[in-house]
């Protein structure tokens, strides 16, 4: 779970992850069988408060599918937002079970269908929120990348 406020001042953007979810046929390579496609997905809702109730809007929706070329994102277990590298806006880092590690851009109201940046660590990476953005060290350009995972502390730094 991910929360920030929106860009409209008054509005909560809430990012969320699952761990699993059973990918649509046709939308995963042919050569993968239905039972090998088990990807989690992230998903942006905005909540916009007014006159005692509220409304939950989703602006977007992302399967972190296999590719023929790319291993798919099982078990989203960490989410975090922020601007961490250098693009206009802030991305929003999720992470999984199996150890991968995905930054998305945010811009107009989407999650991009490419990540700007994609890899894969041993070890659970990010369980239980535990992913930090923050400018840390004075040595590195902008902010850090924390992630604890099941084998140690990690970062991410801007080269």
């Amino acid at each position: 779970l991910a929360i920030r406020p929106a860009a409209d001042g008054v509005s909560t953007d809430i990012f969320f992850g699952t761990l699993t979810n059973h990918a649509a046929r046709g939308s995963y390579p042919a050569d993968l069988t239905d039972a090998s496609v088990l990807s989690g997905t992230v998903a942006w809702y905005r909540y916009s408060e007014s006159g005692g109730g509220g409304t939950l809007t989703q602006l977007a929706f992302r399967e972190l599918l296999p590719t023929a070329t790319d291993r798919g994102g099982f078990g989203v277990v960490g989410l975090a937002v922020g601007d961490l590298l250098d693009n206009p806006g802030e991305e929003l880092v999720v992470t999984t079970l199996a150890g991968d590690l995905f930054v998305f851009d945010l811009a107009n109201n989407t999650i991009s269908t490419q990540p700007l940046y994609r890899t894969w660590v041993p070890g659970g990476l990010g369980l239980y929120n535990s992913i930090q953005i923050r400018d840390l060290d004075p040595f590195s350009i902008g902010p850090e990348l924390y992630i604890a995972s099941s084998l140690g502390l990690r970062k991410w730094k801007r080269t």
